[in-house]
């Protein structure tokens, strides 16, 4: 007894082994999923999304990092004194900036922080809030609050400044 199948095509019967159908010229292919380069290509994709492509170490959780105490001041003279070198040096650091409130956004989206005891200035850190526990410490503050957000530099610019990914605001 021959093991046979039928045509997807015109429904006769042929051989299970048959490229083409006698009856209608048709091609038979097998499904996809019997394919053994299909079952290759699958199991080498599981294995990558399994156990992914990153060798970067996790970020400490935040109340094990170390943030380097530094003013608005201080990071507005290095900036303006060179910018690529403030890129290099506070691109991705984790920072305890000393400042006074200037901005509270109305969406909760950020808020700014200016230098202390220079009210004519244009030069804040522009501070996304990140957490509901933020938005809440946020709402309890007023403009002019002298506060200090911890967190991580996240992009700078010459002309946008420094904005940063609060970790907390004390």
């Amino acid at each position: 007894m021959a093991k046979t199948k039928q045509c997807k095509r015109c429904g006769g019967v042929i051989d299970k082994k048959a490229k083409i159908c006698p009856h209608c010229g048709c091609a038979v292919k097998k499904p996809i999923y019997k394919r053994v380069w299909f079952w290759l290509l699958l199991i080498v994709v599981l294995i990558i999304a399994l156990f992914g492509c990153d060798t970067s170490e996790p970020a400490p959780a935040p109340e094990d990092r170390e943030y380097t105490e530094v003013t608005v001041d201080e990071m507005y003279d290095e900036l303006e004194a060179n910018a690529l070198n403030a890129e290099e040096k506070y691109k991705d650091m984790y920072v305890a900036v000393k400042g006074n409130l200037s901005v509270i956004d109305s969406d909760g989206d950020y808020i700014a922080i200016e230098p202390i005891n220079n009210e004519y200035t244009l030069n804040s850190v522009h501070c996304r809030i990140t957490s509901d526990d933020q938005l809440e410490t946020v709402k309890g503050l007023s403009i002019g609050d002298t506060i200090v957000v911890k967190g991580r530099i996240s992009d700078i610019g010459e002309v946008t400044g420094f904005y940063l990914d609060i970790d907390s605001i004390e």
